[in-house]
Order: C-alpha cells, then structure tokens, then sequence
C-alpha cells in the first residue's frame, strides 16, 4: 500500500521534474546528497528558482508501527509524520517550512519507508543570526523565542526546538520564526500537561547544548522567564519554581 500526499500548488512543478509518483521520489538523484547512510538520506533539489528538501527513509522500525496500532492510531513513515506534524501545526496558525509532497510505502500495514519534500525556507537560520548577534539582538531574539515555547505548548506541541530549528524572516510587517525539521513520534498535539511541558523544555535545552549553542545562565534564565510570561493563562508557574524544577528533571535523568 502506498500514501502519496502532493500540495496541488507544487503538482505541476513536481510533474515536470517526472515526480508525480511514489517511486519516482524514492529513486530520485538529481539532487546534491548532503547526508546520507544505510536507512536514510536527504537531498537538496534545485528547481526553478527555488531549493527543496528531499528526505527519505529506507527502513523503519517494525515496533513503531505496533506502538501506534496498540494506542489506536496509525502507522506512519517518519518523514509522513513529519508532514502530518506540520500540518497541524499550520492549521494552529505556526509558521513552518512548506510541505510539496510526501509518501510512504507499507506492507501489511507496517510501513517500509517514505519521504518528505520541503520548499528551502527563506531568512536566516536562527542559531547562525544568534552567534552573530549585539546583545541587544541576542535578548530580542530570546524574547521571541521564549514566546514561541510558550504558544507551542499552550497548543499542545511539546516537540523539542533549538535555536537551529528555526529560521528567522524579517520580511513583512513583522519579523517571525519559522520551524523546520519536524519529525515527531505522535504528531497530533496533546493535552497541556506541566509533566510534557518540563520534560520538553528540558529535551530542548540538552539537544541545545548537543548541537554546540550553548546558551549562558542569564540566556536561560531570559527564555524561562518569557516563557512563564507566555503561558500563565493555562499553567501559573513563576520562572524561579520552574527552574528549580527543570534541575529537578535534569537529576532524575542523570540517575
């Protein structure tokens, strides 16, 4: 069985390039491979005047499709969850890399693999405008940020975000971030819950430090500090308790 989804706006485009269907995006190679081994790849395509984003996977676990059935959901390739991810983080109003197309390929309901291609989100990438940044920059862009974590969970998004898991765009009226690289393992969002709310926060913050922006106490403390601000209205929280807490979540993990 085969799930092909493709936006209309990018069909004809897709058509051109001979990529209408499932396997020609499977066995595509007229990209530049920019990272690749044995269960997955990603590609940067070239069409027109504008890049894409091919991300594919070649194997998929056989216990993550028995997870989704026993909790009553489907199952997913990676790369569609990520689609379905940042489809429903655009029907909550959040600015996302566009999705062109994405399938998946499954055998007696388990599936085998998929992709995803994403439009090239145009702006900086945040982590990049950060390094770079006068510490008045620094402190507005952590004040955005932290007011993006808080709209995230107030919706029920508790997908882990780093710097480098966002662009920033100054065109329009207003400058805005806009999320990339969303694979998540149960898309859909969630029911509010501080448990989630922590344990993301925390994720966030150690893949932060993994992906070598290590932000300073103060930073942190700025980002804690706007996000208590952002989400009062569903969890009353002051930044100091949540801090204490966040410690609290970082020794339980250590154990």
């Amino acid at each position: 069985m085969i799930r092909l989804h493709i936006d209309p706006h990018y069909l004809s485009l897709l058509q051109e390039q001979d990529l209408a269907l499932y396997e020609q995006f499977m066995n595509c190679s007229v990209g530049d491979m920019i990272d690749s081994d044995h269960r997955r790849d990603i590609q940067k395509l070239r069409f027109g005047d504008s890049n894409y984003y091919l991300k594919r996977t070649h194997y998929e676990k056989t216990s993550s499709a028995l997870e989704s059935y026993l909790s009553g959901k489907l199952a997913h390739a990676k790369p569609f969850k990520e689609m379905l991810q940042i489809s429903y983080l655009r029907q909550h109003g959040f600015d996302t890399a566009e999705v062109a197309a994405a399938g998946e390929k499954l055998k007696f309901g388990i599936p085998s693999g998929g992709f995803i291609l994403t439009k090239e989100v145009s702006g900086e990438e945040l982590s990049e405008k950060f390094s770079q940044a006068t510490a008045e920059e620094r402190s507005e862009l952590l004040t955005q940020f932290s007011t993006l974590l808080g709209q995230l969970h107030r919706q029920g998004f508790f997908l882990s975000v780093r710097l480098k898991d966002l662009f920033y765009n100054a065109q329009g009226d207003a400058p805005k971030l806009i999320l990339i690289d969303r694979e998540a393992r149960n898309p859909a969002p969630k029911n509010f819950s501080p448990t989630r709310a922590k344990e993301s926060l925390y994720t966030s913050n150690r893949r932060q430090v993994r992906a070598g922006d290590t932000l300073t106490p103060n930073e942190l403390k700025q980002i804690i500090k706007g996000y208590c601000r952002e989400i009062a209205d569903t969890w009353a929280i002051a930044p100091s308790v949540l801090l204490k807490e966040l410690r609290e979540v970082h020794r339980m993990q250590k154990k």
